[in-house]
C-alpha cells in the first residue's frame, strides 16, 4: 500500500491519455456515471475544504505562538481570508506572476541579511577552527 499514490497517479495519466481534452469530471461522469461522479465530487470538495482550514489553522497558530504572541488569532485568519479572497478574484495568472515577484523580494532581503551577518559568520567560524587566535 506504499505505492497507491503512484498508482493512482499512473491511473489518472492513463484516463487523461483515453479522454484528451476532458476535466477530471467529465471523465468521471463517461465512466462510472452521474451520481457517483457527485460523490467523487463531493468527496474532492470536503478534502479540499479541510486542507485548506488545516493550513489556516496551522499558519494563525503559527503566528499567535511565536511570531506575535499578544495578536488575537481572528486578526490572522481574518487577513489570511482577505488576501485568499483577493487572489481568488484575481485569477491564476495574477498568482504567478505574484509569486516571481515574491521570490524576487524574498532573495533580496535574504542577500541583505546574509551581507550585514557576513561579518559576524567569519568571526564565529574562525574562532572555533582557531580558538587561540
Amino acid at each position: 500500500m506504499r505505492h497507491g499514490g503512484l498508482a493512482l497517479l499512473l491511473l489518472m495519466l492513463d484516463l487523461i491519455r483515453l479522454y484528451p481534452g476532458q476535466s477530471f469530471i467529465e471523465i468521471c461522469r463517461w465512466t462510472v456515471g452521474n451520481w457517483l461522479t457527485y460523490a467523487v465530487a463531493g468527496f474532492m470538495l470536503t478534502m479540499a475544504f479541510h486542507m485548506a482550514s488545516g493550513i489556516l489553522i496551522d499558519v494563525a497558530g503559527f503566528m499567535t505562538s511565536i511570531m506575535l504572541p499578544e495578536t488575537p488569532i481572528y486578526i490572522f485568519t481574518g487577513l489570511i481570508f482577505i488576501v485568499t479572497e483577493l487572489l481568488l478574484r484575481s485569477g491564476i495568472e495574477t498568482i504567478a506572476r505574484m509569486f516571481n515577484i515574491l521570490i524576487v523580494i524574498i532573495l533580496f532581503f535574504w542577500a541583505i541579511v546574509i551581507l550585514l551577518l557576513i561579518r559576524i559568520i567569519i568571526r564565529n567560524f574562525f574562532s572555533r577552527c582557531f580558538p587561540k587566535g
